[in-house]
C-alpha cells in the first residue's frame, strides 16, 4: 500500500475513516478515571486517536463503548503532538500485539538454535 505523498505505507491492514468519540481506561486498572478520545481511523489490527493526555509508547489502554467495557485491550504503539491541543496516537490492538511477538520469538530462537 502506498501513504501519503508515495510513502510506502507500513500497516498490515487497511484503515477506516471514521470519525467518533470514544473513552478508554489505563491499564492495569488503578482507578474508576476515563479518558475521552477521538476516533480517527480503525482496522482489523488497531485505531488512531485523538486525546488530550499523553500515552506512553508501550502502555496498554482499554477501550470502552458508550460507558461499557468491551474487550478491546490496546498497546500505544507511537504517539506524537498533533496540535496544541490534542496527541495523536497509534494503538495495535493487544491480540494482534502478542501475535507479532510470537512471531519474533519463534524467529529469534530458530536462529540461536541453528
Amino acid at each position: 500500500m502506498q501513504g501519503k505523498n508515495n510513502i510506502p505505507n507500513r500497516r498490515r491492514h487497511e484503515t477506516k475513516q471514521k470519525m467518533d468519540t470514544i473513552e478508554y481506561v489505563i491499564e492495569p486498572l488503578t482507578t474508576n478515571e476515563t479518558f475521552d478520545g477521538v476516533l480517527v481511523n480503525v482496522s482489523e489490527s488497531g485505531l488512531c486517536i485523538l486525546t488530550n493526555d499523553l500515552l506512553n509508547k508501550g502502555q496498554q489502554i482499554r477501550i470502552k463503548d458508550n460507558g461499557h467495557t468491551i474487550n478491546k485491550s490496546a498497546v500505544v504503539r507511537w504517539a506524537e503532538q498533533y496540535d496544541d491541543l490534542y496527541y495523536k496516537v497509534g494503538l495495535e490492538f493487544y491480540n494482534a500485539f502478542m501475535r507479532q511477538c510470537s512471531q519474533f520469538i519463534r524467529i529469534f530462537k530458530s536462529k540461536v538454535i541453528q
